[in-house]
């Protein structure tokens, strides 16, 4: 340390943080309108397999982004609080510094005069200290500042995660609730609508489809209404895989 000055500070960028945490809460409001969005598809369509699972996607996605403001909050808050405690130490040495200039201005006043070149030079150095203990106590300042305003804008950020969990919660049950599905059509059941359904299904991670419709195999040729029956399409074959699925 040359004489005079305290060689080391410690600054937190806010410029930084707050560009960043700017665009991921716009990230966020972006899921969130997804989120409402698919809650107007299950108010206009139903509580289906296809909306509740639009629904349930849009949630995740919004749930991992609210954690991960969660945790920029919070390594802010941490690097504040390592940012304080480390400034805190310097302007111990500044105040000390300080005084001990101050010590030696007056004392060359004293001894040499105000204008002597000795008084000079002290008073220069006595300058350049009070001015980074003032700056120090500036950042010491903001650390504080940051500390406080980020984590109760962390413990809001929580408070919306809840809300999307919870909300989470109650279309994962929906999906499980509406989870037994029969598709029934008078087509191959590969690459038609059972089909269809059974990638939503998937996509969702839950639920049970039973299909009905024409079987894997070549084409036969008869009246409509006996094919269909041989292949199951009855309303009787309907109600029979119903209540077995209920069972």
């Amino acid at each position: 340390m040359s004489e005079g000055k305290i060689a080391v500070s410690y600054v937190v960028n806010n410029n930084e943080f707050n560009s960043k945490i700017s665009q991921m809460k716009m990230n966020l409001g972006l899921l969130q309108t997804e989120v409402k969005n698919s809650a107007k598809e299950i108010n206009l369509y139903g509580d289906n397999l296809k909306t509740l699972g639009s629904k349930q996607s849009a949630l995740n996605d919004a749930i991992n982004q609210s954690k991960k403001i969660i945790d920029t909050y919070n390594t802010s808050i941490e690097k504040n609080k390592v940012s304080l405690a480390n400034n805190q130490e310097q302007l111990t040495k500044l105040s000390s510094r300080k005084k001990e200039v101050n010590t030696q201005y007056k004392e060359a006043v004293k001894l040499y005069g105000e204008e002597s070149s000795q008084a000079k030079a002290l008073k220069e150095q006595l300058d350049a200290v009070t001015e980074e203990y003032r700056n120090m106590n500036t950042r010491i300042a903001t650390n504080k500042d940051n500390i406080v305003k980020h984590t109760a804008q962390m413990e809001k950020q929580r408070g919306t995660l809840l809300t999307l969990e919870n909300d989470l919660k109650n279309v994962n049950k929906a999906i499980e609730e509406n989870g037994k599905i029969i598709t029934v059509e008078d087509h191959n059941i590969i690459n038609g609508l059972g089909s269809a359904v059974c990638e939503i299904v998937a996509e969702a991670g839950k639920g049970k489809v039973h299909r009905i419709g024409v079987q894997d195999q070549f084409g036969e040729s008869a009246p409509y209404e006996e094919l269909l029956k041989k292949n199951g399409i009855t309303s009787e074959n309907i109600v029979k895989c119903a209540k077995d699925m209920i069972d």
